[in-house]
């Protein structure tokens, strides 16, 4: 486990801005460390703050680095209800795992998912960093974007 990853709190907070409420969902780990995730209640998904709060006692105690796991054993555990307001819950979840995740690698949390999306997308040829080296149909060639 990362030196003082592990998840001691997660809270719900919500602000009354008077034409809409905001509602968040709070990380924090042993290290100090806050992760934030926004969500919304309104417009048909009201129950989404009480599908976080019965979910957070799972999460409590878990390596916030390991968000997709997290994610997979909550997801395992309203399996039945998945969808909805249980699937926005999650996903409220592991923003703010991801969040803190980003905040004790001291990145941009931006950079955990384009890291990750680059690697998924670079051997398809439809993306391309400048100097990647792409496979097409068998076939390994360079960017055009690096011989600039």
């Amino acid at each position: 486990m990362t030196a003082r990853s592990k998840v001691t709190s997660v809270d719900i907070l919500a602000c009354d801005a008077g034409w809409r409420n905001y509602h968040f969902v709070k990380v924090t780990t042993e290290g100090g460390i806050v992760g934030w995730s926004e969500y919304d209640e309104g417009f048909g998904s009201p129950g989404v703050s009480a599908a976080i709060q019965r979910l957070s006692a799972r999460v409590v105690g878990q390596n916030a680095f390991q968000h997709e796991r997290i994610h997979a054993e909550l997801f395992a555990a309203t399996r039945p209800a998945a969808g909805g307001v249980v699937a926005q819950a999650l996903g409220a979840i592991e923003n703010a795992l991801l969040d803190a995740k980003a905040k004790h690698l001291g990145v941009p949390c931006y950079e955990l998912l384009a890291a990750r999306f680059a690697t998924a997308f670079a051997s398809t040829g439809r993306i391309a960093r400048p100097g990647a080296s792409i496979i097409r149909a068998g076939t390994s060639h360079q960017s055009k974007a690096s011989t600039a």
